[in-house]
């Protein structure tokens, strides 16, 4: 088989590599963003090769490694994640607010929690922002009688 021009020969090394892996890892990643590196190059013959290649595979595969740090550091990982009692114990929860309030009101408060601006949560529900204002209001008096008794 005739020998590929640059840099594709490059391409088809780390392809073949990629494809032999067993599982997707940080190096993984690493040489796919290689593999990215090369195609985003509108000259292939200034796409990088060598040990600048290996740089950009390095420091992919580094951040790759960094971000599922960060993630495990940051983030909420193994029991407290998939504590089944807690999850049922939830359920329950919004199975008597359901009953209490109604599947609208419902929606209104998750929507209310979830969303970052009262904007995108009157949009969740389909509603005008004001509307919005007023319903979560009443909920929230509702909700008050409802602790009280």
């Amino acid at each position: 088989m005739a020998a590929l021009p640059h840099p594709w020969d490059a391409y088809a090394t780390h392809q073949a590599e990629l494809s032999n892996r067993a599982s997707a890892d940080d190096r993984s990643w690493g040489l796919e963003a290689g593999l990215n590196r090369i195609l985003e190059e509108p000259n292939p013959e200034d796409a990088p090769h060598g040990k600048n290649l290996a740089r950009v595979i390095s420091n992919a595969t580094r951040r790759s490694r960094y971000a599922r740090e960060l993630l495990a550091r940051h983030f909420i990982f193994g029991e407290e994640a998939f504590d089944v009692i807690a999850t049922l114990d939830a359920n329950a929860d919004l199975r008597q607010l359901e009953k209490a309030l109604g599947p609208q009101e419902l929606l209104t408060l998750v929507a209310a929690a979830y969303e970052d601006s009262g904007e995108a949560a009157a949009e969740l529900c389909g509603v005008s922002y004001d509307t919005f204002r007023q319903r979560l209001t009443r909920i929230r008096k509702r909700l008050r009688a409802i602790l009280k008794s």
